[in-house]
């Protein structure tokens, strides 16, 4: 596992571990307490990890990559061709938000 912090010198650091792997758990708790001492944290995660939140009856609570593309498509699907031309995005895969956000920027 590698880490980023002031406390790295902004340089990724790996953890290196003995046979029994406790120095490297042992960094692991370091980093980790070091970073929520911290006063602005920044967590970048990707749609999938909210896929976990479940409400009542294990509904899901957050969006998926298609939940996404199809509220997309059903805002203004005449505005979502203009742009798929515009960023030039291709035939393959079909209907991927990700692959039309990565074109976007």
């Amino acid at each position: 596992m590698k880490f980023l912090s002031a406390q790295t010198e902004k340089v990724w650091k790996d953890t290196i571990h003995d046979d029994s792997g406790k120095e490297a758990l042992q960094k692991v708790k370091y980093f980790l307490s070091e970073t929520m001492k911290c006063e602005h944290l920044v967590v970048l995660t990707g749609l999938g990890t909210s896929l976990c939140v479940k409400g009542a009856e294990d509904a899901k609570l957050a969006p998926t990559m298609a939940d996404l593309w199809r509220a997309v498509k059903s805002s203004g699907e005449e505005d979502l061709k203009r742009v798929m031309g515009i960023v030039r995005y291709p035939e393959e895969p079909k209907d991927n938000i990700e692959v039309l956000l990565s074109l976007c920027k």
